[in-house]
């Protein structure tokens, strides 16, 4: 790794904002892990509220599924289009 003195310090930045872009990757990767993760979690509640039996909320599961991953496939699509960094300040 190069690195270059200024002011009497050693300075990394190449570096340092690859780790950033790295850090931000990965967790935009873990929140959507999460994301889809959440629906089993409040199935049992939402089968008591809306008085659903088993394939009611099969229905739930799949329509948040396939809604989740529509979402995902159009913004790798936009990615694509107008670059990966664009997209991804945007959403911050």
């Amino acid at each position: 790794m190069r690195t270059v003195l200024s002011d009497k310090r050693m300075v990394a930045p190449a570096a340092g904002r690859k780790s950033v872009a790295l850090a931000a990757a990965c967790l935009s990767s873990l929140m959507f892990g999460l994301e889809i993760s959440s629906v089993p979690v409040i199935l049992p509640t939402l089968e008591n509220v809306l008085r659903g039996n088993f394939r009611d909320m099969q229905w739930i599961m799949n329509a948040y599924t396939i809604a989740c991953t529509t979402v995902l496939m159009a913004a790798g699509t936009l990615a694509d289009r107008y670059g990966r960094r664009r997209l991804l300040l945007l959403r911050w």
